[in-house]
């Protein structure tokens, strides 16, 4: 593994602009060992010497041992465990889990399948009510104008919100069906999956082939598809000795631009992803996209499922066309497009949380291997019960 362009390596000395907390947590332990001196306090800037060595193992947390007692040096040291590449192979991998979870069932697919159709058909019936109540409430008086437009537009926003979720959900076993996982028939899957993913406007069979070749060479900063992290040279971050180096100015932004990147990345970075690669491949050429047949991401024998995936996109134009056509565009989007968002939003905050840490390492070819690639992920709880849904 080259740590070549990592900013953070093993024994760095970089300088830091101290926050709140840590003058706060300075003052609480100088009034408990008067003795002990904290440059952190007063200082605008305090050295800050990194051992950074992260522990990866499979499916868990990085972490890092801190010292129970205060260093009271005025140079803060924190270490970790050394970082080891994992060794294992695929059939330490196979033998570890249980045989039946590599069963498929057709039945409990189908089930689950039913269960989120049918949550989605009671929650779109239910928002069919939402207009002609308050306007009902209007007319014979009940509610104030305001406060009835108030309540609406409330009403609607819990709407998007449960229906966002179960569009993730068939999202998700779309996504499922082109693993193969849904059912041990191909052609269950794909027919399923093809469905799913056209209505939520997702190329299926081109994103299939482009997130199995993710999958196959994850973590690979020469062949990974998505998800590949600039180095220090794109960055453009000096060569000069770390400690010289203001990281604040490098990575800081200011609060409202921070904001507006993060709403651009939830809501656009998928289709921007499928139409003109942003976040993908880096080696790829210019405008390659999801949609073009003879795109370097596909082969010469995967071009007609890609054809057949656009025919199911222009498909999708015609429907929303067809149904703005007859209930009108207000319509199309308060029923379909606002969920339809929340679903590229709740799919790249899952992804992006799970493949973005910093302690996450990404392998050039001589270290690379398919299970340390498969093992560069990370795990987080979801303690609102949002995922559950």
């Amino acid at each position: 593994m080259s740590f070549s362009d990592c900013p953070w390596r093993s024994g760095t000395s970089v300088t830091i602009r101290p926050t709140k907390k840590h003058r706060m947590y300075a003052r609480a332990v100088q009034e408990q060992s008067p003795g002990t001196s904290f440059d952190l306090i007063n200082s605008e800037r305090v050295p800050v010497c990194l051992d950074f060595r992260p522990s990866l193992v499979p499916n868990t947390r990085t972490t890092m041992d801190v010292p129970s007692q205060p260093d009271t040096r005025s140079t803060s040291t924190f270490k970790a465990d050394v970082f080891t590449p994992l060794n294992w192979s695929m059939k330490e991998i196979k033998d570890a889990i249980p045989a039946r979870l590599f069963v498929r069932s057709s039945a409990r697919s189908m089930v689950y399948l039913a269960r989120d159709l049918v949550l989605a058909a009671v929650l779109w019936k239910a928002a069919s009510f939402i207009d002609p109540y308050f306007n009902r409430l209007e007319e014979v008086g009940i509610l104030r104008r305001s406060l009835s437009e108030g309540l609406r537009w409330m009403a609607w926003v819990i709407y998007w919100w449960f229906q966002g979720l179960v569009f993730t959900g068939l999202w998700v076993i779309g996504h499922e069906c082109g693993h193969g996982a849904f059912s041990s028939s191909r052609t269950l899957c794909d027919s399923i999956g093809f469905v799913l993913h056209t209505a939520l406007w997702t190329p299926y069979f081109s994103w299939k082939i482009s997130h199995h070749r993710h999958h196959s060479n994850h973590a690979s900063m020469e062949r990974d598809e998505v998800y590949v992290p600039s180095t220090r040279t794109e960055l453009k971050i000096p060569s000069a000795p770390n400690s010289e180096i203001d990281w604040d100015e490098i990575f800081g932004d200011t609060p409202i631009y921070t904001l507006f990147l993060l709403i651009k990345q939830q809501l656009l970075a998928f289709p921007a992803y499928l139409l003109i690669n942003v976040s993908g491949q880096k080696r790829y050429p210019r405008f390659t996209n999801h949609f073009d047949p003879n795109s370097i991401i596909f082969n010469k024998s995967q071009r007609r499922a890609v054809i057949i995936s656009n025919c199911g996109i222009l498909a999708m134009v015609l429907a929303i066309y067809l149904g703005c056509q007859k209930y009108g565009s207000a319509a199309v989007v308060k029923y379909y497009g606002i969920p339809w968002l929340s679903v590229t939003h709740w799919f790249i905050m899952i992804t992006y949380l799970q493949h973005t840490h910093p302690l996450l390492p990404h392998y050039r070819n001589p270290e690379w291997s398919f299970q340390r690639g498969a093992a560069a992920t990370v795990d987080r709880y979801d303690s609102r019960g949002a995922a559950s849904i």
